[in-house]
């Protein structure tokens, strides 16, 4: 006989089991949706321009020294990389050698930022850089900050081009979970079948 602990154990992983037969045999049905057209991505966006709007974004790169070094440490480290940086260091590097954001690993690169999605006092300075401007030091909960604006961008309308993954992702994943519908659908009816003596 088993113990209370391994038959729980044993239950778990059956159960584990069926959830990933069931979410393979899914899959399966949802690789069968027909492939999303041109012409179906097209229309979706004429459709639905209004969700293709985007606010005004900055991105940005930052060296981030944290808190518990202290401001003269921050100050610092950002004379050595302002110095190193003018003399032709690329920031990238300089922010994988300095920061301790886990952004270093990306060189620091936050991507294009949005506003409202950070810190107010980092927004403010993040906006107001030029193109390839590097900021004064900068302060937040988090600590000290070195930012670097990489390019602009207005807001506005997406255009297709500029759309086409989203859209074709999108359309794909409606596609796909209809295809589900249907298959379990047509399983009920099948279920629901009665037959009738002669």
């Amino acid at each position: 006989h088993f113990s209370t602990d391994e038959s729980q154990d044993i239950n778990i992983k059956k159960n584990i089991k069926r959830s990933l037969e069931v979410e393979q045999y899914l899959e399966n049905i949802r690789e069968k949706a027909s492939p999303v057209l041109e012409q179906e991505m097209l229309d979706h966006y004429q459709e639905n321009k209004e969700k293709y709007h985007i606010s005004q974004r900055v991105r940005i790169a930052h060296i981030l020294i944290k808190k518990d070094k202290g401001r003269e440490m921050a100050e610092a480290v950002f004379e050595e990389v302002r110095l190193r940086h003018a003399s032709g260091e690329v920031f990238y590097q300089l922010a994988k050698e300095y920061s301790e954001c886990p952004s270093s690993k990306e060189g620091g690169d936050l991507g294009y930022v949005p506003k409202g999605k950070t810190e107010p006092q980092f927004e403010q300075t993040a906006f107001s850089l030029k193109k390839n401007e590097v900021s004064n030091t900068v302060e937040t909960i988090y600590g000290w900050h070195l930012i670097k604006c990489l390019d602009h961008k207005k807001a506005g309308l997406l255009s297709y081009e500029e759309s086409y993954s989203d859209l074709k992702l999108h359309l794909s994943r409606i596609k796909k979970e209809e295809q589900v519908k249907k298959h379990l659908e047509d399983l009920r009816k099948q279920a629901n079948i009665t037959y009738i003596k002669d």
